[in-house]
């Protein structure tokens, strides 16, 4: 059982995008999902040094109900507010610009 599981983790590695693609398939059909490949081409090197650091993909910590609302609370509310500052101060700077 051991050698299935050591075995299927070495597929799992081995197609990570695949992988990803398949779980977030419905982001893909509802959303147009490039915004999420674009964060899946800046974690998956990461991703992949932690799966390659670790022998046994079962000791990996699990992601506690809490954490996980708490990123759905940031995505959701925080993000959106920091972006709306980004742009208030890219539209104050350019209009400084033009009065240069």
């Amino acid at each position: 059982l051991l050698a299935y599981f050591l075995q299927f983790q070495k597929m799992l590695f081995a197609n990570l995008d695949t992988v990803f693609e398949e779980v977030y398939a419905d982001k893909f059909i509802h959303d147009d999902g490039e915004d999420l490949r674009s964060r899946w081409h800046v974690v998956r090197p990461r991703v992949a040094c932690i799966l390659q650091a670790t022998p046994f993909y079962g000791w990996l910590p699990c992601i506690k109900f809490w954490e996980l609302r708490r990123i759905k609370e940031v995505l959701g509310s925080d993000l959106w507010y920091l972006r709306q500052l980004a742009r208030k101060l890219r539209q104050q700077e350019e209009v400084e610009k033009e009065l240069r």
